[in-house]
């Protein structure tokens, strides 16, 4: 390995947790200065895990931090989003059982109905069926 400061080949320790990036603590030292003097944080990449989640036997469901975090907050159009997913990528298998094609696909429809109802919903509180208009309101006034 080389030092990110001074350029020297080092060897890492058997027992450290990350591969180090400088060859000693006075390196780390002046690379913490350096840091402070202009401001700048160091270069970390953050690489966002998924997660293979095993839904049946065939089909599995990758799930990211972001995308588990909001299932877990509770929202509908996010867990029917994600199942939608899941049964368009078990419809999609070719070693789905045909005997299981029907019921998928209408729990597919079922979902897409629900997801397509749900982003339709303006967030009225009356269905259009019972909208009122301004006559409407006027007699409840009076």
């Amino acid at each position: 390995m080389k030092c990110v400061i001074c350029g020297k080949e080092f060897s890492a320790s058997a027992h450290a947790r990350r591969k180090p990036k400088y060859c000693s603590a006075a390196c780390k030292q002046k690379a913490y200065e350096l840091r402070k003097k202009i401001g700048a944080k160091p270069d970390v990449k953050r690489v966002r895990k998924k997660v293979t989640v095993p839904v049946s036997s065939g089909v599995d469901a990758e799930l990211d931090k972001d995308t588990f975090e909001r299932m877990r907050d509770g929202a509908l159009i996010d867990t029917l989003r994600f199942n939608r997913d899941v049964l368009q990528k078990a419809l999609g298998k070719p070693d789905t059982p045909a005997s299981a094609l029907a019921s998928i696909s209408k729990q597919l429809i079922d979902v897409c109905k629900q997801i397509e109802d749900l982003e339709a919903d303006d967030g009225d509180a009356l269905p259009a069926s019972e909208e009122l208009n301004d006559d409407a309101i006027l007699t409840d006034l009076i």
